[in-house]
Formats: structure tokens, C-alpha cells, sequence
């Protein structure tokens, strides 16, 4: 499934096949869901601080087909998974109760 056209600023529609593919795989999956969360693009590089996520995440209704939401985001961290979880946080600022 390609998902590379996601990160197109200007795309207000999930184009088919993607769109469709989505659907199927939501209704696989229980048939409850609605919403998708697609990784338009994540690319990982090395900085000062060692590496570095470039990531590019979109929210898609894929009953309606349509952007709901996108974001681009990037952080550093110590490992390549640490730089993940900080571009995540960056991106989905939530702070839990403990």
C-alpha cells in the first residue's frame, strides 16, 4: 500500500486504492473502526544528539475518504527508538496520570 501521496499538503481526499485498502483492513480488523492513522513518511538520520526522526502522520476518515487532521514532526534521542517515542510525544503531547 503505497502512502507516500499522504504527505502532500494540499490532499484533502484518501486517493483509491489506498482508501479502499484501508477499509478492508479496518473491517478485518472488527469492523468498528472508522479512523486511520497513516505514516505518510518517517525517515531516520543521525545529529548532535544522535539520531534524529523526521516523521509526517496523517488522520484519515475512511468512510468519507478524507483528511482529518496531519502534522509533520521531528525530534532526537539517544537510540533510533528513543528519537521515535520523542517525535510521538512531540506530536501527540499527552500527559498521563499516574
Amino acid at each position: 500500500m503505497g502512502q507516500g501521496i499522504m504527505r502532500a499538503p494540499d490532499l484533502h481526499d484518501v486517493p483509491d486504492p489506498l482508501r479502499s485498502s484501508l477499509r478492508s483492513l479496518l473491517a478485518v480488523a472488527g469492523g468498528r473502526g472508522r479512523y486511520a492513522f497513516i505514516p505518510a513518511a518517517i525517515s531516520f538520520t543521525t545529529d548532535s544528539v544522535g539520531h534524529r526522526v523526521d516523521a509526517s502522520l496523517v488522520l484519515a476518515d475512511v468512510r468519507l475518504g478524507s483528511v482529518l487532521w496531519r502534522t509533520v514532526t521531528y525530534a532526537s534521542g539517544a537510540t533510533p527508538a528513543q528519537a521515535l517515542v520523542n517525535a510521538m510525544e512531540a506530536a501527540f503531547p499527552l500527559e498521563l496520570s499516574q
